[in-house]
Formats: structure tokens, C-alpha cells, sequence
């Protein structure tokens, strides 16, 4: 018996993270079936099924990372090391889209 509450006491403080990350993943998985379901007919809508789901994801990483049993100064840590990434994509991309917009 011991062993199991040994357990149940290394696992509790992951608890609330992993409730998020799994009802996150199975929203993420209905809220895909919706758009798919959605815009089947219609080839031209989707890069909006796409953004609708990367933004979506970045939103389940943000609450898994604050609802990660880890001290408040790293969370801060973890958050503005998504923000860097994500400013680093945002910028690189950009020189690629304004590359092939000025090439025609």
C-alpha cells in the first residue's frame, strides 16, 4: 500500500497538467473534425483550417506550461523562451513571404 501512495504522492502535483494536456489534445482532435467536416468541399480555406489549429496548439502549450508543477520563476523562463520561438518564426517567415511577394 505504501507503494501506491508513494505514487499517487510523485504523480499528484502532474496531475492538473495532464487533465489539461488530454482534454486539450481531445479538443484540439474534435475542433479538427469540425473543420475538416466543415471545409471539405472548399480547397481554398485551408491555410484558415491551419492557423485555426497552430493558434489553437500555441494556446494548449501556454496552459500546459502554466499548469506544469514547476516553480513560478521557471514557468516565466519556459514562457518567454515560447515568445523568443515564436518571434524568431514570425521573423523568418516574414523575409520568406516578403521574398516571394516581391518576386511575384
Amino acid at each position: 500500500m505504501t507503494l501506491l501512495s508513494d505514487f499517487w504522492n510523485f504523480f499528484r502535483p502532474s496531475v492538473p497538467m495532464l487533465a489539461a494536456l488530454v482534454l486539450g489534445v481531445l479538443a484540439l482532435s474534435g475542433v479538427r473534425r469540425f473543420l475538416d467536416r466543415r471545409y471539405r468541399s472548399q480547397a481554398d480555406r485551408i491555410m484558415r483550417v491551419q492557423l485555426i489549429m497552430l493558434l489553437l496548439s500555441f494556446v494548449l502549450l501556454i496552459v500546459v506550461v502554466i499548469t506544469s508543477p514547476i516553480a513560478d520563476g521557471q514557468k516565466g523562463q519556459v514562457m518567454s523562451l515560447l515568445g523568443i520561438v515564436l518571434s524568431a518564426a514570425i521573423a523568418l517567415s516574414s523575409t520568406t513571404f516578403l521574398g516571394n511577394a516581391m518576386a511575384g
